[in-house]
């Protein structure tokens, strides 16, 4: 039995969004059961005026402590973390202050570079300037098919993966940015939220917390009148009474108050058909075995959307645009037996990537 290590995970900072903190949460939860010890490098994007005035602290207090008060108060409860990071200079000491031993780069969209300038290169692990510790990353985007860097950040970037032990990625178009553009080997592995018995899901939410009834659920997170059209006419077409929504209508108010984790995920469960416009809503879909569909986001990224379906050959899953699609188009119930199958595979090698780097 090996050694219990002290490992440190580094994702994007604290949004209120189901996937990203289920991530986190399953990136742990995965660490710990393999018998360590995971914290959350708690890095935040660097500290500048425009959010560090008393204004902006007063709006990040009423963000957290009313409108998402529920998801950030999951995180608080139950994600390790060390204290808040700021700067490049103030993580230089993470190694030393937590003494870990190991550290995992995702998962998430840490590598979507034009969005993560906000921490430099610690995303990448530059922090670690004497090279003290293993580091491998775990599910890693890139957000979209392209590297979205400049050349100069690309060679940065590949000098520090050149010292990781294994570069993992989410999308296979990630594979190809590492060996074309960054000039690293990488594998393809399942984002870790598909790592985690759901039954350890479903103890998240013990109860149906939706309406009773034939339920469509929807969960857009870019919402528009031709999705919400197309909605209503699937809602006719599979003859379903009742209608949920997972996410407020962003288009009618600009303040957002967040549903809580467990209404989320008994939102998807306990539906009888799903309609998503989101990566993760799409794979807590896989996961309670839904009928669904999903409208591509190409706002978000479309490539994680492909390279999942297509890993399990559910393409016809996914909708490019809705304004296009016949309602009438017959949907073939989703083989879950084949599917799953092809899970137990993709999460042996997911879990032997994981084993062999820890």
């Amino acid at each position: 039995m090996r050694n219990k290590k002290r490992i440190g995970i580094i994702t994007l900072p604290f949004t209120p969004n189901y996937g990203w903190l289920l991530q986190v949460w399953a990136m742990q939860r995965i660490v710990s059961k393999l018998g360590n010890d995971p914290i959350l490098i708690y890095r935040k994007w660097d500290l500048v005026p425009a959010n560090s005035n008393i204004l902006a602290r007063i709006k990040r207090f009423l963000y957290y402590h009313v409108l998402c008060k529920s998801l950030y108060s999951f995180f608080c409860k139950n994600i390790k973390k060390t204290k808040l990071y700021r700067s490049s200079e103030q993580i230089k000491s993470v190694i030393e202050d937590y003494s870990l031993q190991t550290i995992i780069v995702g998962s998430d969209q840490v590598w979507r570079f034009v969005s993560t300038r906000g921490v430099g290169f610690n995303f990448f692990v530059d922090f670690d300037e004497k090279d003290k510790v293993q580091k491998f990353s775990y599910a890693a985007s890139f957000g979209y098919d392209y590297w979205s860097g400049t050349k100069e950040e690309a060679e940065h970037a590949s000098m520090l993966l050149s010292r990781f032990t294994g570069i993992s990625v989410r999308e296979d178009s990630g594979v190809s940015i590492c060996r074309d553009i960054l000039h690293v080997n990488a594998v393809q592995v399942l984002d870790p939220t598909m790592l985690v018995d759901i039954a350890d899901y479903n103890s998240l939410a013990p109860r149906r917390l939706i309406k009773e009834g034939k339920v469509l659920s929807t969960y857009i997170l870019d919402l528009d009148e031709n999705k919400e059209n197309f909605i209503k006419k699937m809602a006719v077409k599979m003859q379903l009474d009742e209608m949920v929504s997972l996410y407020v209508d962003n288009r009618k108010s600009r303040v957002h108050r967040y549903r809580p984790l467990e209404y989320w995920l008994s939102g998807i469960r306990d539906a009888d058909f799903v309609i998503v416009d989101s990566f993760h809503g799409m794979v807590f879909c896989i996961l309670f075995h839904k009928q669904f569909l999903v409208i591509g986001n190409r706002h978000r990224g479309m490539t994680r959307f492909e390279s999942l379906l297509k890993l399990l050959n559910i393409q016809d899953r996914l909708i490019y645009n809705v304004e296009n699609y016949k309602v009438d188009t017959k949907i073939l119930p989703i083989d879950y037996e084949a599917v799953d199958s092809k899970l137990r595979k993709l999460k042996k090698e997911s879990m032997d990537f994981i084993n062999k780097n820890i």
